[in-house]
């Protein structure tokens, strides 16, 4: 079967190891999407600069360190395609078009990428391939966030070409469907882990650490505050340990005493995948205090570690941590709940080899293993 896949270069981190996957028995043509601002996203790192749209064929160069993730003795052909920016009023865009056409020829079209032009492309290609299948990576915005008029007609429209519709979180399935007034073909298939460790190997880790870490982009629904409160309880009982944050943005409430606090470690800066490797090698476990939550690439990232994480239990928390098995689920907002299982996992080492060993027969051969994934992918497929 050939399955042309299409992707932004914001999503490779997840779409690789399932392109890979799919790879195994099918044909995969893989086009892949960016822009100037996306050229340095989500582990890519594009030196060339474009001063036009483009398509690059045979652009498996491009992927840099990130290659490491494909089997090149699969039948996987990669091509880049550059766009200046992504105006919908722009003529060239319109006239770029054309190009891509010919390049989505195949059986099955997956899109992960939700742009105007490639609705237009696949409203014309519908009837004459087997299925469309549309994969919502985020169905909603988050806290904070509005959707724009033009990205709502969008989404609306390209459920109405879709042969089936992925979405990642049970929990979003009901609200998801009800938006959108979908009766039927919509599956939920959980993303895996992002595998760094292959990508990255970072000499001289610290590992007999006692470091908590928080990182990822400082964003008011990630409820920081309410770990820094917790830290400061567990920082009377005379424990040792270290509490890291970090990563880029401003913080929306006052840190100022932090930075001289021992117990703590701000690192307020962009964090480079290197550096984000170690941080999570260093650390016992990590926190994600959130307020607010569709799927998390944090969780997924750290599983690749085989390391557990205390997060809020809401949205797409619930379904990737296992309470008490991969990690904790405590209740948003609840300073005293994030202080006993912070404490639980700093006093306990047992209980933190159980469950690092829980998550890596999880994410190697368990549900969120990339082959059980991409099985499931194909029986939708299949339908």
């Amino acid at each position: 079967m050939k399955i042309v896949f299409i992707t932004s270069a914001a999503y490779l981190d997840t779409c690789l190891p399932l392109v890979n996957d799919l790879a195994q028995k099918n044909e995969i043509c893989l086009l892949i999407n960016f822009s100037f601002n996306t050229k340095n996203i989500s582990f890519l790192n594009i030196k060339e600069n474009f001063k036009e749209n483009q398509i690059i064929h045979e652009g498996n160069y491009l992927l840099g360190d990130m290659i490491k993730l494909l089997d090149n003795s699969l039948r996987i052909k990669i091509t880049f395609i550059y766009w200046k920016s992504w105006k919908i009023f722009s003529i060239k865009n319109w006239l770029f078009v054309k190009n891509i056409y010919n390049l989505i020829n195949g059986e099955i079209i997956h899109t992960q990428l939700l742009s105007i032009y490639y609705l237009f492309l696949l409203r014309i290609k519908k009837r004459k391939v087997k299925k469309i299948v549309i994969d919502f990576h985020d169905p909603f915005e988050h806290q904070g966030s509005s959707e724009s008029i033009l990205l709502n007609y969008t989404k609306s429209s390209f459920i109405k070409i879709a042969s089936n519709i992925i979405i990642h979180n049970h929990s979003q399935l009901n609200p998801f469907m009800k938006k959108y007034n979908i009766m039927n073909n919509v599956d939920v298939v959980p993303l895996g882990i992002i595998p760094l460790n292959k990508i990255y190997r970072v000499q001289n880790v610290k590992t007999n650490t006692n470091n908590i870490l928080f990182f990822g982009r400082i964003e008011p629904y990630k409820g920081i505050e309410y770990f820094v409160e917790a830290v400061k309880k567990i920082k009377k009982n005379n424990l040792n340990f270290k509490a890291i944050i970090a990563g880029n943005g401003k913080f929306y409430f006052d840190i100022s005493n932090l930075y001289n606090d021992p117990y703590f470690k701000i690192i307020n800066r962009y964090i480079t995948n290197e550096e984000m490797v170690r941080l999570i090698q260093e650390s016992k476990f990590v926190v994600c205090p959130y307020i607010e939550s569709t799927q998390s690439g944090v969780v997924m990232t750290v599983f690749a570690f085989f390391k557990p994480v205390i997060a809020s239990n809401i949205g797409g928390f619930t379904e990737i941590i296992q309470d008490g098995i991969t990690g904790r689920l405590v209740s948003v907002r609840d300073v005293d709940a994030l202080v006993s299982a912070i404490s639980e996992y700093l006093t306990d080492e047992n209980k933190i080899q159980v469950i690092s060993s829980n998550i890596k027969n999880l994410v190697i051969s368990g549900k969120f293993s990339w082959h059980n994934i991409a099985e499931k992918t194909l029986k939708i497929y299949n339908k």
